[in-house]
């Protein structure tokens, strides 16, 4: 986990390890619904980390999709608010072209008090049966998130 430049703000790289097809996006409103949603839809792979991460908010609002994605349903960028707490979630390939599971992370940008940024992060870290900050691909992780965090390193991810 990296403060971000306000004291309000932590940034934390987590690596996918499981995604499905359980979830589709609203195509009208771009909010996050179940599969068995009835109108107009996308589906959407969410991936484990996103998924036990909202499960562990109190009282969300329904997240929305600020990047909804494309051809490929694992990229996108989903906002949601819980109390105090304002989660963006951004899900990006950084190995393999996104052709496995493996192979995606995801960006969690936590605004909001440390005491509900802190909270959040453990529960996280419980829920998962392994480190999020751990990534398969090492090598290729270090590229993505030096092209794209140039401040963050593994150290601070932890």
């Amino acid at each position: 986990m990296a403060a971000g430049g306000g004291s309000q703000t932590s940034v934390l790289v987590c690596q996918v390890r499981s995604a499905k097809a359980e979830h589709k996006m609203d195509e009208t409103n771009f909010l996050l619904r179940s599969k068995h949603f009835p109108s107009a839809s996308k589906i959407i792979y969410l991936g484990n980390v996103t998924s036990t991460l909202i499960s562990l908010l109190e009282n969300p609002e329904t997240p929305t999709f600020t990047a909804p994605p494309s051809y490929n349903e694992q990229k996108w960028t989903l906002e949601t608010t819980s109390g105090q707490l304002k989660l963006t979630i951004t899900s990006d390939s950084y190995w393999g072209f996104g052709l496995f599971n493996s192979g995606y992370l995801n960006t969690i940008i936590l605004e909001g008090p440390i005491n509900l940024r802190s909270r959040i992060i453990y529960d996280l870290t419980s829920a998962l049966a392994y480190k999020p900050w751990e990534f398969k691909h090492l090598s290729s992780a270090r590229k993505w998130v030096k092209r794209k965090f140039p401040g963050l390193d593994e150290k601070k991810n932890q």
